[in-house]
Protein backbone atom coordinates (compact mmCIF):
# COMPACT_ATOMS: atom_id res chain seq x y z
CA UNK A 1 0.00 0.00 0.00
CA UNK A 2 1.25 3.40 -1.17
CA UNK A 3 1.98 5.92 1.45
CA UNK A 4 -0.56 7.65 0.04
CA UNK A 5 -3.40 5.06 0.68
CA UNK A 6 -1.89 5.10 4.79
CA UNK A 7 -2.95 8.75 5.26
CA UNK A 8 -4.15 9.11 8.51
CA UNK A 9 -6.34 11.97 10.22
CA UNK A 10 -7.61 14.19 7.26
CA UNK A 11 -6.95 11.38 4.52
CA UNK A 12 -10.07 9.86 6.19
CA UNK A 13 -9.36 6.25 7.39
CA UNK A 14 -12.92 4.78 6.91
CA UNK A 15 -13.37 2.79 10.45
CA UNK A 16 -11.89 6.01 12.02
CA UNK A 17 -14.46 8.11 10.66
CA UNK A 18 -17.29 6.43 12.08
CA UNK A 19 -19.50 8.82 14.17
CA UNK A 20 -18.14 11.93 13.30
CA UNK A 21 -20.04 14.96 11.88
CA UNK A 22 -20.93 15.37 7.92
CA UNK A 23 -22.25 18.39 6.12
CA UNK A 24 -25.23 19.79 7.17
CA UNK A 25 -26.01 21.18 3.58
CA UNK A 26 -28.59 19.13 1.25
CA UNK A 27 -26.32 17.43 -0.73
CA UNK A 28 -26.68 16.33 -4.41
CA UNK A 29 -28.58 13.39 -5.46
CA UNK A 30 -27.31 10.21 -5.83
CA UNK A 31 -24.57 11.00 -2.72
CA UNK A 32 -25.65 8.55 -0.24
CA UNK A 33 -24.55 8.64 3.29
CA UNK A 34 -22.60 6.30 5.17
CA UNK A 35 -22.79 5.46 8.98
CA UNK A 36 -23.12 9.34 9.76
CA UNK A 37 -19.51 10.17 9.12
CA UNK A 38 -18.76 9.57 5.20
CA UNK A 39 -20.60 10.37 2.22
CA UNK A 40 -20.78 7.41 -0.96
CA UNK A 41 -20.46 9.68 -4.14
CA UNK A 42 -20.81 8.88 -7.75
CA UNK A 43 -17.48 9.24 -9.08
CA UNK A 44 -18.98 10.99 -12.01
CA UNK A 45 -19.48 13.99 -9.69
CA UNK A 46 -16.29 14.86 -8.61
CA UNK A 47 -14.03 17.24 -10.55
CA UNK A 48 -9.99 17.83 -10.33
CA UNK A 49 -9.57 20.57 -8.41
CA UNK A 50 -7.87 23.77 -10.16
CA UNK A 51 -5.66 24.25 -6.69
CA UNK A 52 -4.43 20.48 -7.21
CA UNK A 53 -0.96 20.31 -10.00
CA UNK A 54 -1.34 16.60 -10.98
CA UNK A 55 -2.94 16.86 -14.73
CA UNK A 56 -3.20 13.02 -15.47
CA UNK A 57 -2.60 10.03 -13.91
CA UNK A 58 -0.76 6.41 -15.82
CA UNK A 59 -3.01 4.01 -15.16
CA UNK A 60 -0.45 1.54 -16.49
CA UNK A 61 2.38 2.32 -14.12
CA UNK A 62 3.12 -0.92 -11.86
CA UNK A 63 2.21 1.28 -8.47
CA UNK A 64 -1.09 2.04 -10.13
CA UNK A 65 -1.97 -1.33 -11.27
CA UNK A 66 -1.17 -2.89 -7.84
CA UNK A 67 -3.24 -0.19 -5.39
CA UNK A 68 -6.14 -1.00 -8.28
CA UNK A 69 -5.79 -4.80 -7.63
CA UNK A 70 -5.47 -3.88 -3.72
CA UNK A 71 -8.68 -2.15 -4.12
CA UNK A 72 -10.56 -4.30 -6.07
CA UNK A 73 -9.18 -7.62 -3.64
CA UNK A 74 -9.95 -5.61 -0.14
CA UNK A 75 -11.77 -2.72 -0.94
CA UNK A 76 -10.91 1.45 0.15
CA UNK A 77 -9.52 1.95 3.13
CA UNK A 78 -9.10 5.60 2.52
CA UNK A 79 -11.96 7.82 1.88
CA UNK A 80 -11.16 10.53 -0.83
CA UNK A 81 -10.94 14.10 0.02
CA UNK A 82 -13.92 16.89 -1.30
CA UNK A 83 -14.65 19.77 -1.15
CA UNK A 84 -18.17 21.28 -2.86
CA UNK A 85 -17.91 23.38 -5.95
CA UNK A 86 -18.52 26.85 -5.51
CA UNK A 87 -19.88 27.21 -9.08
CA UNK A 88 -21.72 24.31 -9.08
CA UNK A 89 -23.13 22.89 -5.57
CA UNK A 90 -24.37 19.57 -7.59
CA UNK A 91 -20.97 18.79 -7.62
CA UNK A 92 -17.53 18.47 -5.74
CA UNK A 93 -13.67 19.27 -6.11
CA UNK A 94 -11.15 16.66 -5.05
CA UNK A 95 -9.03 17.34 -2.35
CA UNK A 96 -7.01 14.44 -2.13
CA UNK A 97 -6.68 10.94 -3.06
CA UNK A 98 -6.59 11.13 -6.93
CA UNK A 99 -4.89 7.84 -7.47
CA UNK A 100 -8.06 6.45 -5.79
CA UNK A 101 -10.60 8.29 -7.53
CA UNK A 102 -8.72 6.83 -11.01
CA UNK A 103 -8.88 3.26 -9.50
CA UNK A 104 -12.70 3.55 -8.76
CA UNK A 105 -13.51 5.15 -12.83
CA UNK A 106 -11.06 2.23 -14.14
CA UNK A 107 -13.03 -0.96 -11.80
CA UNK A 108 -15.97 0.69 -12.69
CA UNK A 109 -16.13 0.08 -16.13
CA UNK A 110 -16.44 -3.39 -14.99
CA UNK A 111 -18.36 -3.69 -11.92
CA UNK A 112 -21.47 -1.07 -11.00
CA UNK A 113 -19.61 -1.30 -7.69
CA UNK A 114 -17.02 0.80 -8.08
CA UNK A 115 -19.24 3.73 -9.66
CA UNK A 116 -19.68 5.30 -6.45
CA UNK A 117 -16.57 6.18 -3.62
CA UNK A 118 -16.59 6.85 -0.24
CA UNK A 119 -15.20 10.54 0.37
CA UNK A 120 -15.32 13.33 3.60
CA UNK A 121 -16.11 16.61 3.21
CA UNK A 122 -14.84 19.62 4.27
CA UNK A 123 -17.65 22.07 4.43
CA UNK A 124 -16.52 25.78 5.06
CA UNK A 125 -13.11 25.69 4.35
CA UNK A 126 -11.93 29.56 4.91
CA UNK A 127 -8.28 28.69 3.95
CA UNK A 128 -6.28 30.40 0.85
CA UNK A 129 -5.97 28.98 -2.98
CA UNK A 130 -2.83 29.56 -1.82
CA UNK A 131 -2.61 26.88 1.21
CA UNK A 132 -4.65 24.25 -0.85
CA UNK A 133 -1.93 24.89 -3.43
CA UNK A 134 0.69 23.70 -0.41
CA UNK A 135 -1.90 21.00 0.49
CA UNK A 136 -1.60 19.44 -2.82
CA UNK A 137 1.52 19.45 -3.39
CA UNK A 138 2.42 18.04 0.21
CA UNK A 139 0.02 15.05 -0.82
CA UNK A 140 0.86 15.02 -4.46
CA UNK A 141 4.21 14.35 -3.45
CA UNK A 142 3.53 11.15 -1.44
CA UNK A 143 2.25 9.93 -5.37
CA UNK A 144 5.29 10.41 -7.26
CA UNK A 145 4.28 13.85 -8.95
CA UNK A 146 6.59 14.82 -11.31
CA UNK A 147 9.11 17.62 -11.66
CA UNK A 148 7.20 19.72 -14.30
CA UNK A 149 3.56 19.28 -12.37
CA UNK A 150 5.67 20.27 -8.98
CA UNK A 151 7.16 23.35 -10.73
CA UNK A 152 4.02 24.84 -12.16
CA UNK A 153 2.58 24.90 -9.17
CA UNK A 154 5.88 27.02 -7.79
CA UNK A 155 5.59 29.60 -10.31
CA UNK A 156 1.58 30.04 -9.94
CA UNK A 157 2.32 30.42 -5.93
CA UNK A 158 5.37 32.63 -7.12
CA UNK A 159 3.99 34.76 -9.70
CA UNK A 160 0.20 35.31 -8.43
CA UNK A 161 0.63 34.93 -4.47
CA UNK A 162 4.15 36.32 -4.15
CA UNK A 163 6.07 33.48 -2.31
CA UNK A 164 10.06 33.49 -2.61
CA UNK A 165 11.75 30.31 -3.59
CA UNK A 166 13.04 30.50 0.89
CA UNK A 167 9.10 30.76 1.30
CA UNK A 168 8.22 27.84 -0.38
CA UNK A 169 11.44 26.05 0.79
CA UNK A 170 10.22 26.84 4.21
CA UNK A 171 6.69 25.65 3.48
CA UNK A 172 7.41 22.34 1.38
CA UNK A 173 10.78 21.19 3.29
CA UNK A 174 11.96 19.95 -0.61
CA UNK A 175 16.36 21.77 -1.07
CA UNK A 176 16.25 24.86 -3.14
CA UNK A 177 17.75 22.66 -5.55
CA UNK A 178 15.00 20.98 -6.57
CA UNK A 179 12.69 23.45 -6.10
CA UNK A 180 15.10 25.83 -9.04
CA UNK A 181 15.04 22.87 -11.59
CA UNK A 182 11.34 22.46 -11.38
CA UNK A 183 10.86 26.12 -11.61
CA UNK A 184 13.21 26.04 -15.31
CA UNK A 185 11.08 22.80 -16.12
CA UNK A 186 8.06 24.87 -15.81
CA UNK A 187 9.59 27.86 -17.55
CA UNK A 188 10.65 25.43 -20.89
CA UNK A 189 9.51 25.58 -24.16
CA UNK A 190 5.63 24.42 -24.74
CA UNK A 191 7.52 21.63 -26.58
CA UNK A 192 9.22 20.08 -24.24
CA UNK A 193 6.41 20.29 -21.86
CA UNK A 194 3.98 18.38 -23.84
CA UNK A 195 7.00 16.01 -23.73
CA UNK A 196 6.14 15.21 -20.67
CA UNK A 197 2.42 15.44 -20.09
CA UNK A 198 1.02 13.80 -23.33
CA UNK A 199 3.57 13.32 -25.48
CA UNK A 200 4.88 14.97 -29.03
CA UNK A 201 4.51 13.11 -33.17
CA UNK A 202 7.89 12.89 -34.00
CA UNK A 203 9.49 10.58 -36.73
CA UNK A 204 9.59 6.67 -36.37
CA UNK A 205 13.47 5.84 -37.12
CA UNK A 206 14.42 2.42 -38.33
CA UNK A 207 17.63 0.53 -36.51
CA UNK A 208 20.11 3.09 -38.20
CA UNK A 209 18.17 6.22 -36.93
CA UNK A 210 16.40 7.02 -40.05
CA UNK A 211 12.81 8.28 -40.74
CA UNK A 212 10.79 5.74 -41.55
CA UNK A 213 9.38 6.86 -45.18
CA UNK A 214 6.03 6.51 -46.93
CA UNK A 215 3.75 7.18 -49.81
CA UNK A 216 0.38 8.64 -49.71
CA UNK A 217 -1.50 10.80 -52.07
CA UNK A 218 -1.75 14.17 -51.74
CA UNK A 219 -4.59 16.11 -53.57
CA UNK A 220 -3.24 19.08 -55.72
CA UNK A 221 -5.26 22.74 -56.46
CA UNK A 222 -6.08 21.30 -59.85
CA UNK A 223 -8.02 17.86 -57.96
CA UNK A 224 -5.07 16.02 -59.59
CA UNK A 225 -3.82 13.46 -57.39
CA UNK A 226 0.10 13.13 -56.58
CA UNK A 227 1.87 10.40 -54.40
CA UNK A 228 4.21 12.04 -52.00
CA UNK A 229 7.02 10.49 -49.43
CA UNK A 230 6.20 11.38 -45.91
CA UNK A 231 7.72 10.49 -42.74
CA UNK A 232 5.50 7.89 -40.45
CA UNK A 233 5.17 9.86 -37.22
CA UNK A 234 5.02 8.35 -33.85
CA UNK A 235 3.99 9.41 -30.39
CA UNK A 236 6.80 9.68 -27.84
CA UNK A 237 7.05 10.86 -24.54
CA UNK A 238 9.78 12.05 -21.88
CA UNK A 239 10.34 11.18 -18.67
CA UNK A 240 14.26 12.46 -17.76
CA UNK A 241 14.17 15.18 -15.87
CA UNK A 242 17.35 15.95 -15.94
CA UNK A 243 17.60 15.57 -19.84
CA UNK A 244 14.68 18.10 -19.86
CA UNK A 245 17.16 20.37 -18.24
CA UNK A 246 20.01 19.93 -20.67
CA UNK A 247 17.54 20.90 -23.40
CA UNK A 248 16.14 24.27 -22.01
CA UNK A 249 19.77 25.23 -21.46
CA UNK A 250 20.27 24.58 -25.40
CA UNK A 251 16.98 26.77 -25.83
CA UNK A 252 18.68 29.93 -24.22
CA UNK A 253 22.01 29.41 -25.65
CA UNK A 254 20.40 29.25 -29.48
CA UNK A 255 17.93 32.17 -28.41
CA UNK A 256 21.49 34.16 -27.78
CA UNK A 257 22.83 32.70 -31.07
CA UNK A 258 19.88 32.96 -33.70
CA UNK A 259 17.15 34.75 -31.91
CA UNK A 260 14.90 34.94 -35.18
CA UNK A 261 15.94 31.00 -35.95
CA UNK A 262 15.85 29.80 -32.31
CA UNK A 263 12.62 28.03 -31.96
CA UNK A 264 12.92 26.26 -35.17
CA UNK A 265 16.45 24.89 -34.94
CA UNK A 266 15.79 24.08 -31.45
CA UNK A 267 12.37 21.91 -32.65
CA UNK A 268 14.99 20.10 -34.79
CA UNK A 269 17.37 19.17 -32.28
CA UNK A 270 14.75 18.44 -29.66
CA UNK A 271 12.89 15.95 -32.39
CA UNK A 272 15.85 14.06 -32.26
CA UNK A 273 16.44 13.75 -28.91
CA UNK A 274 12.94 12.41 -28.32
CA UNK A 275 12.90 10.00 -31.53
CA UNK A 276 15.92 8.22 -30.94
CA UNK A 277 15.19 7.89 -27.39
CA UNK A 278 18.66 9.55 -26.22
CA UNK A 279 20.04 9.17 -22.59
CA UNK A 280 20.80 12.05 -20.60
CA UNK A 281 24.34 11.76 -21.14
CA UNK A 282 23.84 11.27 -24.46
CA UNK A 283 21.51 14.90 -24.79
CA UNK A 284 23.94 16.79 -22.29
CA UNK A 285 27.01 15.89 -24.84
CA UNK A 286 24.67 17.00 -27.58
CA UNK A 287 24.21 19.89 -26.08
CA UNK A 288 28.01 20.65 -25.12
CA UNK A 289 29.22 20.17 -28.36
CA UNK A 290 26.53 22.22 -29.99
CA UNK A 291 27.41 25.11 -27.38
CA UNK A 292 31.03 24.59 -28.33
CA UNK A 293 30.61 25.26 -31.78
CA UNK A 294 27.66 24.04 -33.20
CA UNK A 295 26.81 20.71 -35.66
CA UNK A 296 26.06 22.18 -39.33
CA UNK A 297 22.48 20.91 -39.01
CA UNK A 298 22.34 24.73 -37.06
CA UNK A 299 23.13 26.33 -40.36
CA UNK A 300 19.33 26.66 -41.73
CA UNK A 301 17.25 28.37 -43.53
CA UNK A 302 15.96 31.25 -41.72
CA UNK A 303 12.24 32.50 -42.82
CA UNK A 304 13.12 30.56 -46.76
CA UNK A 305 16.50 32.26 -47.50
CA UNK A 306 19.49 29.82 -47.21
CA UNK A 307 22.52 30.98 -45.34
CA UNK A 308 25.19 32.06 -47.32
CA UNK A 309 28.09 30.01 -48.10
CA UNK A 310 30.51 30.33 -44.56
CA UNK A 311 33.57 32.65 -45.16
CA UNK A 312 37.19 31.18 -44.89
CA UNK A 313 38.22 31.64 -40.83
CA UNK A 314 40.83 34.19 -42.66
CA UNK A 315 37.76 36.49 -44.28
CA UNK A 316 36.27 37.09 -41.06
CA UNK A 317 39.34 37.95 -39.53
CA UNK A 318 40.36 40.22 -42.26
CA UNK A 319 36.10 41.17 -42.53
CA UNK A 320 37.27 42.91 -38.61
CA UNK A 321 35.57 39.42 -36.44
CA UNK A 322 37.72 39.23 -33.51
CA UNK A 323 37.11 35.13 -33.82
CA UNK A 324 35.27 32.48 -35.84
CA UNK A 325 34.14 29.66 -34.37
CA UNK A 326 33.46 26.42 -36.57
CA UNK A 327 33.09 22.79 -35.89
CA UNK A 328 37.05 22.51 -37.00
CA UNK A 329 38.73 25.54 -36.01
CA UNK A 330 38.30 28.26 -33.77
CA UNK A 331 40.22 31.72 -34.69
CA UNK A 332 40.81 34.63 -32.63
CA UNK A 333 42.65 37.67 -33.26
CA UNK A 334 43.76 38.59 -29.72
CA UNK A 335 44.08 42.38 -30.42
CA UNK A 336 40.72 42.67 -30.72
CA UNK A 337 38.77 40.76 -27.92
CA UNK A 338 38.88 44.04 -25.95
CA UNK A 339 36.32 45.59 -28.26
CA UNK A 340 33.96 42.38 -27.85
CA UNK A 341 30.45 43.37 -26.50
CA UNK A 342 29.91 41.48 -23.51
CA UNK A 343 27.57 38.86 -25.22
CA UNK A 344 30.68 38.26 -27.72
CA UNK A 345 32.64 37.99 -24.86
CA UNK A 346 30.21 35.15 -23.01
CA UNK A 347 30.08 33.14 -25.99
CA UNK A 348 33.81 33.15 -26.94
CA UNK A 349 34.00 31.73 -23.30
CA UNK A 350 31.76 28.98 -23.94
CA UNK A 351 33.41 27.81 -27.13
CA UNK A 352 36.41 28.37 -25.02
CA UNK A 353 35.61 26.09 -22.35
CA UNK A 354 33.84 23.61 -24.39
CA UNK A 355 37.47 22.89 -26.60
CA UNK A 356 39.02 23.00 -22.65
CA UNK A 357 36.69 19.71 -22.34
CA UNK A 358 37.92 18.55 -25.79
CA UNK A 359 41.53 18.33 -24.13
CA UNK A 360 40.88 17.54 -20.97
CA UNK A 361 39.13 14.42 -22.50
CA UNK A 362 42.09 13.92 -24.77
CA UNK A 363 44.92 14.03 -21.98
CA UNK A 364 43.22 11.89 -19.62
Amino acid sequence: MSRAESRSGSGGNIRELIGQKTAAAPLPGGVEVLANAILRVPVELIDPSPEQPRRAIRTDAPSFIRLRDNIKANGLLQAVGLRRNPDNPERFFLRWGGRRLEVFKVLAREDARFRTIPGTLEEGDERSVKQRIYDGLAENNRENLDALEEGEKYLELIELYGESKADIVRSTGESEDHIERCLTLARAPDVVKRAFTEGVRVPKLDAENNPVMREEEEIQEDGSKRKVSKPVLVTKSMTDTFAALELVKLHKFLQRQKPRAADKVFRQHFERVVAEGMTFREVKELVRRIRAGGEKKQRMEVEGVKARTPESPVQRLLRGSAYHNDEEQLVVDKTKITKLSPEERRTLLEALRGLTEVLNVGTA
